[in-house]
């Protein structure tokens, strides 16, 4: 193998150089769009689920009122029947 590089074997090496170069700079590029794509889609995730545990902050904010709201007419049904039910434990041991 003493023989010299011909100008045709040196071009074709050259040639396949840039070629595997140019490649694997697409293949870094590509996978860093990958990563970032992922990125972007994760944040916009965490962004929703905040989004939604405020909503879910605020209905359990006014949640204790409104229970109060369904509950008082029941209160009050409940210390009606217990008064009814006492006078007329009372007027039966008359």
């Amino acid at each position: 193998m003493d023989r010299p590089i011909k100008l045709w074997e040196y071009l074709a090496g050259l040639i396949a150089f840039i070629i595997a170069i140019v490649t694997t700079g697409y293949n870094i590029g590509n996978v860093q769009g990958k990563i970032i794509q992922t990125q972007v889609q994760a944040e916009n995730r965490v962004d929703k689920m905040e989004i939604r545990v405020d909503k879910i902050e605020n209905f359990l904010q006014g949640y204790p009122d409104y229970l109060d709201a369904k509950l008082d007419p029941m209160r009050k049904d409940l210390t009606d029947i217990k008064i009814m039910i006492i006078q007329t434990k009372n007027e039966h041991r008359k």
